[in-house]
C-alpha cells in the first residue's frame, strides 16, 4: 500500500447506503472514483448523477476492472 498518494484513483463495490456516504467524503477530500460496482438502484443513481462509471455486480465486473486504471479497491458493506 502505497500511503504516500495524496489524491488517488478508487473502485467501489457495495449495495448499501454506506457506499454513498464514504463515496461523498472520497470525493470531497478531492480523490477519484473510476467506477461503482453495485446493482443497487439508490447506488446506481447517486454515480449517475456524479458521473461516476456504473459495473452491474450482476454480471463479469471483473473484465471490465482488468482495464481500469485505479489504485485502490474498496468493498464497502456495514
Amino acid at each position: 500500500m502505497n500511503c504516500s498518494l495524496s489524491r488517488y484513483r478508487c473502485v467501489l463495490i457495495g449495495a448499501e447506503s454506506l457506499l454513498i456516504e464514504c463515496g461523498d467524503i472520497l470525493l470531497r477530500q478531492g480523490h477519484t472514483i473510476a467506477a461503482v460496482v453495485t446493482s443497487a438502484e439508490k447506488i446506481i443513481a447517486w454515480a449517475e448523477e456524479h458521473g461516476i462509471r456504473r459495473l452491474d455486480a450482476q454480471g463479469d465486473y471483473a473484465t471490465a476492472l482488468r482495464e481500469e486504471s485505479f489504485d485502490y479497491l474498496f468493498s464497502i458493506t456495514h
